[in-house]
């Protein structure tokens, strides 16, 4: 499923790409804004590695870092009780200098327009899709494209997977 996900999330970014000028994932106002709270890609696979801390559970402290893919209280896949996992809407977005009262940039609500409205649940008892993007930066030839990692909550160090375009 996780697959599933990140071919979605390439579509999305070629299609924002095209349309406005620079690529996207869901969740991000634009290329050089993160989702999570992660600063650098080294501290986010230091967590999932296990590295820095532990990520082999649902209720891993450093969760609370992540974003639910499809939102935390969707009633196809809701996180499990426990899990630090947030919805996007308490994003940097706030953080900016604008508000964001559109939900438009909402990831949870991009994503399930992605899936047509349709929420890809978990096989795991405990699972839960969630998700961070790296920011991207830079123009021209100094220009790096956001960098996407999805985990399943069951064990993020596991179950994982990115996307750099």
């Amino acid at each position: 499923e996780i697959d599933k996900i990140l071919t979605q999330a390439r579509n999305h970014y070629q299609t924002t790409a095209d349309t406005e000028g620079r690529g996207r994932f869901p969740g991000q106002e634009k290329f050089d804004v993160a989702v999570g709270d992660y600063t650098t890609e080294n501290a986010l696979i230091a967590d999932i590695s296990g590295t820095s801390t532990s990520m082999k559970s649902f209720t891993a402290t450093n969760l609370s870092k992540w974003r639910s893919v499809f939102g935390i209280n969707n009633t196809a896949a809701k996180k499990p009780d426990g899990c630090g996992v947030a919805n996007d809407d308490q994003n940097a977005h706030s953080g900016n200098g604008t508000d964001i009262t559109d939900n438009d940039f909402l990831g949870h609500n991009e994503w399930l327009a992605l899936f047509a409205g349709n929420t890809l649940k978990s096989k795991y008892q405990d699972g839960h899709f969630a998700y961070a993007v790296i920011a991207g930066s830079g123009s021209g030839l100094e220009a790096e494209p956001p960098v996407l990692y999805v985990i399943d909550v069951e064990n993020p160090s596991e179950f994982n997977n990115v996307l750099e375009p």
